[in-house]
């Protein structure tokens, strides 16, 4: 029986769709990832916006017409969308042979086999993988690795702890055996992921341990970059920024999602910080030497006005920061947040949205003129699609997949090198490395 995958959403949802790929090649499956000739199809969902959903269900439909058409046999829904939906989703799409939420992913090898259709769906997921569960990697020299999963943050425009649970965290040594295994599996880079990395241990240490968890990561051999993604501004810890100034290891890029600035549309996403504890906690950070930090915000939400909306733009552009991501308010039933009043029109939003990003750009490009003439440490992810080059890597200033990128001209690096990259020239959000006349 050949099944094949496709795996939608952020990296945590990818973790997940590996240990799916995982749990099915020990159960012997033949995996293709030619999903419009496989017997069974595997979609795992992401489900916290309405733009997701909508992309799951693009595939679900697609999958669904080969279905019809006799060449895919079963057809299977994992993650997300199943845990926000449950029942529903098999009322919505009939044909549809199994629903399958987060607690029961491992399960989905017994689906493919069933005669039946079958809904494994827990109310509230308490799952947390650990370093037993087989995991089949689909990124090469890098891998993610989730520390724990759900969110205690109840953001008042966001899902997740309904659809994930509540916040629950791995133990350390079991971390610490999946990275040694990882390490042992020619993977040098380790992306720790989690929805809110910086409140690691809480629940089962009874205090913030992150910096404890990365103290013994740094120990590990053939890891050479560590790197943290989600951190929450509300959770930071002196000792946790102490930790990364003491340990090369661990990448000089913080990961870092705002949302706003403004005190009143904090208090309305339920953000339990102000203005004024950022700029302590940018201050702190930015002790860090050569720190890029990455950031989020998200514009049109209830409420926000010219006022809250120019103090958010002066922000950026006084402090300058390495990345930004900028995301349309989307109004989410079952949030706190969809029956707020004063909700802010979509071509204001998309205004905003321009505005923002435009300003980004031009620090971007300032920023990357900066590394021109000199030299970098670049982790070669790739080869090049474009003919103009040979390979596409990153700096430790750049997450995979999400920021910046070099372009490499280089006939004697191959992909999973580490080069000392001299840079020849910048674009807004890449650089270039050429070793050729």
């Amino acid at each position: 029986m050949k099944v094949s995958l496709i795996s939608l959403g952020c990296p945590k949802n990818l973790v997940d769709s590996e240990i799916i790929l995982g749990s099915l090649a020990k159960a012997n499956f033949t995996l293709t990832s030619d999903w419009k000739n496989s017997d069974v199809v595997i979609i795992n969902t992401c489900a916290f916006l309405k733009s997701a959903v909508a992309e799951a269900e693009k595939y679900i439909n697609k999958a669904l017409s080969y279905k019809k058409n006799g060449k895919i046999k079963k057809i299977i829904i994992a993650g997300c969308l199943p845990q926000r939906f449950k029942t529903d989703l098999l009322e919505k799409f009939p044909d549809i042979d199994g629903v399958v939420g987060i607690d029961n992913l491992i399960d989905i090898s017994k689906l493919c086999v069933s005669k039946v259709p079958q809904i494994k769906v827990t109310e509230t997921p308490k799952h947390i993988y650990n370093n037993l569960a087989p995991r089949l990697l689909t990124t090469n020299h890098y891998a993610y690795l989730k520390i724990a999963d759900g969110c205690d943050n109840f953001c008042s425009y966001c899902l997740i702890p309904s659809i994930r649970g509540r916040f629950r965290s791995r133990k350390i040594d079991d971390i610490i055996k999946e990275a040694k295994q990882l390490a042992r599996n020619s993977v040098k880079e380790l992306v720790l992921i989690a929805q809110d990395t910086t409140l690691y241990g809480e629940d089962i240490y009874h205090k913030s341990s992150l910096a404890r968890l990365l103290k013994n990561l740094v120990k590990i051999k053939n890891i050479e970059w560590i790197r943290i993604l989600y951190t929450h501004p509300a959770h930071w810890t002196d000792e946790l920024i102490g930790v990364f100034q003491e340990n090369p290891k661990i990448c000089r890029y913080v990961d870092l999602p705002l949302q706003q600035i403004s005190n009143n549309m904090l208090k309305m996403m339920n953000r339990p910080y102000d203005r004024k504890a950022v700029e302590k906690l940018l201050t702190n950070l930015r002790k860090i030497p050569d720190l890029a930090i990455r950031t989020s915000f998200i514009v049109g939400f209830p409420g926000e006005t010219n006022i809250d909306f120019a103090e958010l733009l002066d922000f950026i552009k006084k402090q300058k920061f390495a990345h930004l991501g900028c995301f349309k308010y989307s109004r989410e039933p079952g949030t706190v947040a969809y029956n707020l009043p004063n909700q802010i029109p979509e071509k204001i939003k998309k205004e905003r949205y321009n505005a923002i990003m435009k300003a980004q750009q031009k620090i971007s490009l300032k920023r990357m003129k900066r590394f021109v003439g000199k030299r970098a440490k670049v982790i070669v992810d790739n080869k090049s699609n474009n003919k103009q080059y040979d390979y596409i890597g990153r700096t430790e200033f750049d997450a995979p997949e999400i920021d910046g990128v070099v372009y490499i001209k280089s006939e004697t690096v191959k992909v999973g090198d580490f080069v000392d990259a001299n840079i020849t020239s910048a674009q807004p959000y890449a650089l270039i490395y050429n070793t050729k006349k």
